[in-house]
């Protein structure tokens, strides 16, 4: 399971579409979503999956790296460099105990700014 809270100036970004990325299962019935959030006035996503068990069979507990989650943003400047951070972050194993991590937080930076156009996310190290 995880629990991620993302900002942003929502000055420059406006974001959307925020969903799972596809590290946890999305099969059917073998997740749940507790928080699907976007707020562009304050500038922050909050995402709260888990993987659901019935059995030992499936889903099988996760390991090494992959996308926690994905989102569109739309910038509202030409020409902008500016922070993706991570605020809080928790991630959790199938009996609750925390996973330890690291964060690293990113950048978006339009053309003008960079020889291309790029996007630096958020990364969660383990």
């Amino acid at each position: 399971a995880f629990s991620i809270t993302l900002s942003f100036d929502p000055d420059y970004i406006e974001a959307s579409n925020l969903d799972a990325g596809g590290f946890l299962s999305t099969e059917s019935g073998r997740y749940m979503i507790a928080v699907n959030e976007i707020d562009n006035v304050n500038g922050q996503l909050v995402f709260d999956m888990t993987q659901i068990r019935y059995s030992d069979d499936a889903p099988q507990p996760r390991e090494g790296s992959g996308v926690l989650i994905k989102f569109d943003i739309k910038l509202l400047e030409a020409v902008v460099e500016t922070d993706l951070s991570i605020e809080s972050a928790l991630l959790s194993n199938r009996d609750g105990e925390e996973i330890s991590f690291e964060v690293e937080h990113g950048k978006v930076m339009t053309p003008g700014l960079a020889p291309d156009f790029s996007i630096f996310l958020p990364l969660v190290l383990r």
